[in-house]
């Protein structure tokens, strides 16, 4: 499985992001695991890191939280895509509760991936790293 250069969770859920990140450093993906807890707080990350000269930890994947004060993850990922950065990131949603169908179709159009009920399992991040970052070893 290919390690990935860095991961960003963004959730306002401690307990959730303590699990989401364990399974992460369980599977040994990626040894840059950053957490930010809110939408706005992410993309602040991003613009800083990555910038066209500052790429080093830009995520390529982000595990974003669908439900946040702030920022939602809708929202976040709207904002998202209008940004210029050097990389275009993997983005899978969590949710505490399934998603509705307008919700999975309106996430769709904006590019996410995919999305999981919480808590994330090691299985649900291996399939992640199948899907979408096994091109490359």
């Amino acid at each position: 499985m290919k390690r990935l250069n860095c991961v960003l969770i963004v959730d306002d859920d401690r307990v959730s992001n303590y699990i989401t990140e364990n399974v992460l450093r369980s599977l040994a993906i990626s040894s840059m695991i950053n957490t930010v807890s809110d939408g706005q707080a992410a993309l602040e990350y991003i613009k800083y890191q990555c910038g066209e000269d500052q790429d080093y930890a830009c995520p390529d994947l982000i595990i974003l939280d669908i439900s946040m004060r702030m920022l939602d993850g809708i929202e976040f990922v709207k904002e998202y895509r209008k940004l210029h950065t050097s990389q275009s990131s993997i983005i899978v949603i969590l949710s505490t509760l399934p998603l509705r169908q307008d919700q999975i179709k309106e996430l769709k159009s904006l590019g996410v991936y995919d999305y999981f009920v919480k808590p994330i399992s090691a299985e649900k991040i291996i399939g992640i790293m199948e899907e979408h970052f096994s091109a490359v070893k």
